[in-house]
């Protein structure tokens, strides 16, 4: 798809997005951003991300949305697929695999083993990353949509930028977060020192972060949790973040909780300590998710039981009683 524009007086210091959304039929603001953001369109043959930016008359606006060639080695996994059509999959996807390859050029990943069972997928995330519309991290396990064309991956990114897409997740904590129904609103951003890990700021150029929370139930004298999340916004490790500065990191989380301890003595199993010790992953899991399907306007609702690990912890625990 390729379009070239001229702005006309009348379109003299239109928002860009705005313009973008009047001139291409059946195109939505959201969707005018998202092509903005990736850079999918130029002003005066220059890519501008500014998506509030001011155009002017005779500015020659130029979008190409082609398709981008994949470059990946294709890895045989055994992919759990909780939902499938001809535009999108669900997958259920485990803790320890990486989504998509990164500086180390990992070729066992989400990724890979997409492209070896799917001849089909979407191209505008890049070439490293087919046909994936939001990630998780590696080890986070739980549901993921995937899209199979360009038409529903741009759909479903509209919904996530407009927020009407719902994942939950279910993450065991240390301790039981107060209130147990809450609301976290915070902004984020890479930490200085070291930008993989993020972390609660005031400053301006941190991101919204929004996350609500409820515990579902506490264990070991409060001890531990087991607390539903749900996302409103989706910023880089956010309900890690969250737990972290409410002081309720979530077990497993090396990066976030790697300080955090607990008295072995104290709880009811001592399995139950070296099992939390042993843990290789963060106990976060997407459990639920809810959208719109691009094609067919029906709610599409998907759930993933707790991940066995996380299950197992879970039976080892004496629940309280309220």
């Amino acid at each position: 798809m390729k379009h070239n524009f001229t702005v006309e007086e009348k379109h003299n210091k239109c928002r860009f997005d705005k313009y973008i959304a009047d001139m291409i039929n059946s195109c939505s603001r959201a969707q005018a951003k998202f092509l903005i953001l990736n850079s999918m369109v130029s002003i005066n043959g220059v890519k501008d991300n500014n998506c509030g930016k001011k155009l002017k008359t005779k500015d020659e606006i130029f979008l190409v949305f082609e398709d981008i060639p994949i470059s990946l080695t294709p890895f045989k996994y055994d992919l759990n697929i909780i939902y499938e059509d001809n535009s999108l999959v669900v997958l259920d996807k485990p803790a320890n695999l990486t989504v998509h390859p990164g500086a180390k050029e990992n070729n066992e990943t989400l990724a890979n083993a997409l492209i070896s069972r799917f001849p089909n997928l979407s191209t505008i995330s890049g070439s490293f990353r087919p046909g994936i519309v939001h990630r998780l991290d590696k080890d986070t396990s739980g549901l993921i949509i995937i899209a199979k064309n360009n038409e529903t991956h741009i759909n479903l990114k509209e919904q996530i930028i407009e927020r009407s897409i719902k994942r939950s997740y279910l993450s065991i904590t240390y301790g039981t977060p107060i209130p147990k129904i809450g609301q976290i609103v915070t902004k984020i951003a890479p930490m200085k020192n070291d930008p993989t890990k993020m972390h609660v700021t005031k400053n301006i150029n941190g991101k919204l972060a929004i996350t609500d929370y409820r515990v579902i139930n506490s264990y070991e004298n409060q001890q531990f949790a087991l607390v539903e999340c749900n996302l409103t916004t989706g910023r880089t490790h956010q309900i890690r973040v969250h737990m972290h500065y409410k002081r309720n990191p979530i077990i497993g989380d090396r990066k976030y909780a790697g300080y955090y301890n607990f008295n072995t003595n104290t709880v009811s199993n001592s399995l139950l300590a070296y099992k939390i010790k042993a843990l290789n992953r963060q106990a976060l899991h997407a459990y639920k998710i809810k959208f719109i399907h691009p094609v067919t306007k029906k709610q599409i609702s998907c759930e993933s039981p707790l991940e066995k690990s996380l299950a197992d912890i879970l039976h080892l625990m004496k629940k309280d009683i309220f």
